[in-house]
């Protein structure tokens, strides 16, 4: 691993440790590759030139300062890796004053820099792994032959069927360890082996490729799933084979985007059917906004959103009007008059009762994807 890859953050560290003073790194030609000082990064520094030299810690005394080109009073120590000079670390103020310190960096920084090469090989896996995913999410011609070198990179074998899930932070957490943790619950729980299983996250979502067809049930065992627990999980078909990814993918993703429990599987009915009305909707969705643009031009925006939450509502208590009327808390007669002025709007009236639900149902998906999801009363 280069010093270069992570010399910013080790000064911001170090830094930290004595009370925010000047640090600097330079690489073996004297060369500050990161400073507390930004305007310092890419200038020569004399002291560390000769630290890299003579292997030894180079104290720069005030009065000395004209003797070494680039450098300010300070202590500048060799970082050692191996019994090799990488670098070094200097540190501004009183030679005298700040030797300890200056040795207690150096200290940090030699195992800080042994931590990052340990684990920068287990990043790099990762990131073949996530690659390898993306190529099976979204295949092309090139991607086909760059699968087979990741999996012969990595060693790792497919297996069919597998389960596609999308899983997501309902409390949609900024913390960058999201993706860490969650992968780390998920081990601990053996939901995911990376012996069979790919993943990927992005964004406080996760995408899984789980080998065979129990991650659903596992997950929902877990007790990990909302509301109870954090996290969403969305189910698309099982993929039979490296062909079914793409568009299990797509339904999970579908799913994602209408989820307002803590589980949905496209295998249930009842999953399928608002997977398939959201997927028409965004299909179709040039055609359905000429419906919207009348509703929107002969009704208040607020009015509209009523109009269309009362049909949702409507819908799914199968036509019942009382059942609708008093789960709004309104009166039958008020429901039936604003149906029907939300058919008369959109010129349905006339249509039969499976033509208008249809219809109005991709409407309301429309309208939701438009606004934001979960704007209407349900």
């Amino acid at each position: 691993m280069l010093l270069e890859e992570m010399a910013k953050e080790l000064v911001t560290y170090t830094s930290d440790l004595v009370g925010g003073r000047t640090i600097n790194i330079m690489n073996t030609e004297g060369i500050i590759i990161a400073s507390t000082e930004e305007h310092r990064i890419g200038s020569f520094h004399q002291g560390a030139l000769d630290a890299v030299r003579t292997g030894k810690p180079v104290a720069i005394e005030p009065e000395e300062v004209s003797r070494y080109p680039g450098a300010k009073q300070g202590y500048n120590m060799p970082i050692r890796i191996d019994g090799d000079i990488i670098g070094v670390i200097g540190i501004f103020g009183t030679p005298s004053e700040i030797r300890p310190l200056a040795q207690l960096l150096e200290v940090f920084a030699v195992k800080y820099y042994q931590l990052e090469a340990m684990t920068v090989p287990r990043l790099a896996e990762m990131e073949l792994r996530s690659r390898l995913l993306r190529n099976l999410l979204f295949p092309t011609s090139a991607a086909a032959g760059n699968t087979r070198m990741l999996m012969q990179e990595l060693h790792f074998q497919l297996h069919f069927p597998a389960t596609l899930a999308v899983v997501a932070d309902s409390r949609g957490s900024e913390d960058p360890s999201w993706a860490a943790n969650l992968t780390r619950i998920f081990r601990e729980k053996k939901l995911i082996s990376p012996e069979k299983d790919l993943w990927s996250a992005e964004n406080n979502t996760m995408v899984i490729l789980a080998a065979g067809d129990g991650f659903a049930a596992a997950a929902r065992r877990s007790g990990l799933l909302a509301p109870e627990g954090r996290y969403t999980v969305c189910i698309g078909d099982l993929c039979e084979d490296v062909k079914d990814v793409p568009r299990s993918f797509e339904q999970a993703v579908t799913l994602n985007a209408i989820n307002t429990q803590g589980f949905m599987d496209i295998s249930d009915p009842g999953k399928r059917c608002r997977y398939l009305i959201r997927h028409t909707a965004e299909r179709e969705a040039a055609y359905f906004e000429r419906y919207l643009g009348r509703l929107e031009k002969e009704c208040p925006e607020e009015e509209l959103r009523i109009l269309l939450g009362i049909a949702a509502v409507y819908y799914d208590e199968s036509h019942s009007v009382s059942k609708a009327a008093s789960r709004l808390f309104i009166h039958k007669n008020t429901l039936q008059y604003r149906m029907k002025k939300l058919e008369s709007v959109l010129g349905i009236a006339d249509w039969p009762e499976f033509r208008k639900e249809y219809l109005v149902r991709l409407l309301i998906e429309c309208y939701e994807r438009k606004q934001g999801l979960r704007t209407l009363l349900k």
